[in-house]
């Protein structure tokens, strides 16, 4: 089960066509934390939604992203959901 999303100020950026945009976060691992994650079976998930107009038709878009750690993984620790990965 997907935890629930809560809202935080949204971002803006201007993307033109054929331009790409990428981004980092930052986020405060509390020390141990993937020493107990991986002791516990714990999954660290990651989910972003991207709203965005097209200046060319002003039709307005949502693109929603996953991505999860899961320590027993050692080949690739950050893999994309199964679900909740959608662009428009």
């Amino acid at each position: 089960m997907f935890p629930t999303l809560g809202t935080k100020e949204a971002s803006i950026a201007y993307i033109l066509p054929g331009a790409t945009f990428s981004t980092t976060f930052e986020y405060n691992v509390p020390v141990g934390a993937f020493a107990e994650w991986k002791r516990t079976k714990q999954v660290f998930f990651i989910f972003s939604e991207i709203v965005y107009t097209d200046v060319g038709t002003n039709a307005s878009y949502i693109t929603h992203f996953c991505e999860y750690y899961s320590p027993d993984n050692k080949d690739q620790p950050f893999t994309l959901c199964t679900r909740y990965n959608e662009a428009k």
